[in-house]
């Protein structure tokens, strides 16, 4: 019969090597595939951890934000006035903003914001029946202080922002007569297109979703003191959603 003990007899005529040898080799072997074991087990505990602290940083917003929303922009008179008939516009905005954090739970978040808004005005002379279509974009950089409290946030802190585009796009009866540019001519010399406004925001992040509330109100006139006998201040309302990176 064929036994072990014949089985490893065989081994070692045919390998020409003790079989005693063949264990010890394996044995002095055993060490170093301890060692890389533990070796292994340590990147893995490493890689664990930065998991870890990614995700809980991304949690707390504390990541590269991507995203966009819905603009409502109100315009206040002192004292009363118009300007254009202009009252409000919506629109909408993309934005970028990334945290510098401070501890876990509160950062200074920088942004990049591009916000474009529009409204109409209508008016009949006669038969004629007008229609202006204007459209305005601002380039905003908003710097906040942001506190966490588990997935709640709110952030306070300065914007500012410059009137980069504003166009009005007329039509008598449908038919279009064009657009201008409301900059050029004797517009350039009747708006402050730059504006500081201060402002807060309210919001919750799920994993890497976050959804947010804003408003902020600018204390720069968006006309000039020599062009109306009064100001316009912009006051803007935002919900946005974002996916944190």
């Amino acid at each position: 019969t064929f036994t072990h003990s014949k089985a490893l007899s065989r081994y070692e005529q045919i390998t020409n090597r003790p079989l005693a040898q063949i264990q010890k080799k394996i044995i002095s072997l055993r060490p170093l595939n301890t060692k890389h074991k533990s070796e292994m087990k340590k990147v893995f505990m490493l890689i664990a951890a930065v998991a870890i602290t990614v995700s809980a940083f991304a949690q707390r917003g504390q990541g590269l934000q991507i995203g966009a929303g819905f603009d409502l922009n109100f315009y206040s008179y002192s004292p009363s006035g118009d300007w254009n008939g202009m009252k409000s516009a919506d629109g909408y905005h993309v934005t970028v903003a990334y945290p510098f954090a401070l501890t876990d739970n509160n950062a200074i978040s920088v942004g990049l914001r591009w916000s474009q808004t529009f409204y109409f005005k209508e008016f009949k002379l006669g038969e004629l029946k007008t229609r202006d279509d204007i459209s305005m974009g601002f380039i905003s950089l908003p710097i906040k202080f942001e506190q966490h409290f588990g997935g709640f946030f709110f952030n306070v802190g300065p914007t500012v922002s410059y009137w980069a585009m504003a166009k009005d796009k007329i039509s008598v009866n449908g038919t279009s007569t064009g657009s201008a540019n409301m900059f050029e001519g004797a517009g350039k010399d009747e708006v402050n297109r730059f504006d500081v406004a201060a402002g807060a925001t309210l919001g919750y992040d799920f994993r890497h979703i976050r959804l947010a509330a804003a408003y902020d109100y600018g204390f720069i006139s968006s006309v000039k003191k020599n062009a109306f006998d009064f100001k316009v201040n912009r006051q803007s309302a935002r919900i946005s959603i974002a996916y944190i990176f």
